[in-house]
């Protein structure tokens, strides 16, 4: 069977108007952590002592603020020697950063929350023009966000159609959010209760399945990074071998935000398929569109139109036409 999918990132919610980035996390009121727990002023330690200090200096280094990404680095520091001794130090401050990591948890949470509470939604910008398209095709069989928002609750300020299947790859603002890092992270065993296959709530999302199977993939909004290789890059590697048959050829679009954002997709899409870009292009049709300048673009228009006329809707319009004139 093939399948219509479109696969749903942060960067669909912020186009939108949702302030749901980590960035807009960390400078809330919402944000738990405020100073550091150690001083490094003084060289004494090379790598942060505390998961919030880590977090802290991460904001500080980098322009783009990642909390899993972290969580990860710190989770993989070894914090024993070679024997395998732990001291018990160790132990506690593992102890400690669970009880940080369980704060952050659930104030993210309550600062999305409030967040999807107060926002008034975009239904100009280009996500909310896509996703209506996408919705109104009818074809789209499978819709995987990486989000905690409320899709459905979206979809209803936009005036579509609420009757649509989704689920939500790490957790819901209705339930729990699931934050932290992947399972092939070679982390510290004190750190699995930061492993989000670990968590009970965790379930299978048969994305990598539904992904092969597809016929049409659209994704918006995600930046495809290291963190969720194990999602992509099988799909990717697959659709950019020397031998694709037509049938095993797909439409691949994707939605990012500007012309540097637009480098970095590229840049994913050529580590996880050994560096065969052209490939990927000369098997499949596969766009790129930018939301800061696609609005008014010809190409931009055409994928609209191609999402109209390959509606069910309109499949169904011209069978009962057929049907009539038979008749």
């Amino acid at each position: 069977m093939k399948y219509r999918i479109l696969i749903i990132g942060n960067g669909f919610d912020l186009d939108l108007g949702m302030k749901t980035s980590y960035k807009d996390f960390f400078n809330s009121r919402f944000w738990p952590f405020h100073k550091k727990l150690y001083d490094y002023s003084a060289n004494k330690y090379s790598y942060p002592q505390a998961l919030s200090d880590a977090l802290l200096m991460e904001k500080e280094e980098s322009n783009w603020f990642d909390i899993e990404g972290a969580m990860g680095r710190y989770a993989c520091h070894r914090r024993r020697d070679d024997s395998g001794y732990v001291h018990p130090d160790c132990v506690e401050r593992a102890l400690d950063d669970k009880i940080q990591y369980e704060k952050i948890t659930s104030d993210l949470k309550a600062y999305l929350l409030d967040v999807q509470k107060k926002t008034e939604i975009k239904t100009d910008s280009i996500a909310a023009q896509v996703f209506k398209a996408i919705i109104g095709n009818g074809y789209f069989d499978k819709i995987f966000t990486f989000n905690y928002t409320d899709l459905k609750s979206i979809a209803a300020t936009l005036r579509v159609n609420t009757d649509f299947w989704y689920t939500h790859m790490h957790g819901s603002l209705d339930t729990e959010i699931i934050l932290g890092i992947e399972s092939r992270m070679e982390f510290d065993p004190l750190y699995r209760f930061m492993c989000k296959e670990y968590n009970p709530n965790y379930e299978t999302r048969l994305l990598i399945r539904f992904l092969n199977e597809a016929e049409e993939v659209v994704i918006f909004g995600h930046s495809l990074g290291e963190i969720d290789y194990h999602y992509f890059q099988s799909f990717f590697k697959k659709q950019s071998a020397d031998i694709l048959t037509q049938e095993e050829s797909k439409r691949i679009t994707i939605f990012t935000h500007n012309k540097e954002s637009q480098m970095d997709i590229c840049d994913q899409l050529r580590n996880m398929n050994e560096r065969r870009l052209d490939s990927l292009y000369g098997n499949n049709i596969l766009q790129i569109f930018r939301t800061e300048d696609c609005s008014e673009t010809a190409q931009f228009k055409e994928f609209l139109k191609h999402l109209k006329d390959t509606s069910k809707a309109r499949h169904h319009a011209k069978m009962e036409s057929i049907a009539s004139m038979i008749h």
